[in-house]
């Protein structure tokens, strides 16, 4: 299906990856937020807090994929300057 439609597996592979890192921010699955909240012994850290502060990078992380989606040369540059 991928190659048919002219779109390399680099491309859906970075954007895969970024679309669960951005899932693993957000409520309800916030993986790495509860991982946060049980590491953390602060009575001032709830929840709420710290979804709070992880709403930037989950805002980067849109950003990257814009980015990527409109400019899909980028998934591939660096690999290909690697080989």
């Amino acid at each position: 299906m991928i190659s048919e439609q002219s779109i390399g597996q680099p491309f859906v592979a970075i954007i895969g990856i970024v679309a669960i890192e951005a899932g693993l921010l957000t409520p309800t699955p916030g993986l790495c937020v509860y991982t946060v909240k049980g590491c953390v012994s602060d009575p001032q850290a709830t929840l709420a807090r710290i979804f709070t502060g992880s709403i930037p990078y989950w805002i980067i992380l849109l950003l990257l994929v814009l980015i990527v989606a409109i400019f899909p040369g980028l998934a591939t540059w660096l690999p290909a300057k690697m080989l």
